[in-house]
């Protein structure tokens, strides 16, 4: 799965790195701990543990948020 490279999070306690996922039921973001395997292009990364088809991922303001965090979707 390809996620912006913009939606990756670096734990600052380890290695681990992260991302958020949107729950449209709770309109609250989870944390997820993923594994990747490497760039596509310059923007995206491949993701190989942690998501799965159907996830909605975080690409914008990532950095700022916490697990559990009310958040309210913005479309173009």
């Amino acid at each position: 799965m390809l996620v912006p490279l913009s939606a990756i999070v670096a734990s600052e306690e380890n290695n681990d790195k992260f991302v958020f996922v949107y729950n449209a039921q709770s309109q609250k973001v989870e944390r997820r701990q993923i594994e990747e395997s490497g760039l596509v292009g310059k923007d995206n990364v491949i993701i190989t543990k942690g998501l799965k088809a159907g996830d909605q991922v975080v690409s914008a303001g990532a950095t700022r948020l916490v697990e559990g965090q009310q958040v309210k979707v913005l479309t173009d």
